[in-house]
């Protein structure tokens, strides 16, 4: 499956890398019963399948260089920081499309409503 991978360098010290699969390269790959915008797409089992792939990815990279925050979702680049965990509550909605991966080192350090609604590196 081709991607692309983006290396973003913050003005505050942050570091960005992101990792895209465009939508459209799913549905000419894969077919038109994966047309991600559309109602009736068969996107379910790709997204799983996907994910696994991706979560190995994060904790992959997590062993060679400690992620502070790492996100699973559909455009979620420059979304969230590990800062904004601290500070603010994970809803519904951030949660519904997305996950949210940061280390075990790191728990007792965010807002003590997001603990259960994090994924554990």
């Amino acid at each position: 499956m081709p991607f692309k991978i983006h290396h973003i360098s913050g003005d505050n010290g942050i570091n960005w890398l992101d990792i895209s699969i465009y939508t459209a390269m799913l549905e000419k790959v894969l077919g038109n019963e994966y047309q991600t915008w559309n109602i009736n797409g068969n996107v379910t089992k790709l997204n799983e399948e996907l994910d696994k792939i991706l979560i190995t990815v994060i904790r992959i990279l997590n062993a060679e260089c400690k992620i502070q925050l790492g996100i699973l979702g559909f455009e979620v680049s420059g979304m969230y920081e590990f800062d904004w965990l601290i500070k603010n509550e994970l809803t519904k909605n951030d949660t519904t499309f997305s996950k949210f991966f940061i280390n075990k080192s790191d728990l007792d350090k965010i807002n003590l409503k997001n603990k259960n609604k994090v994924i554990l590196l």
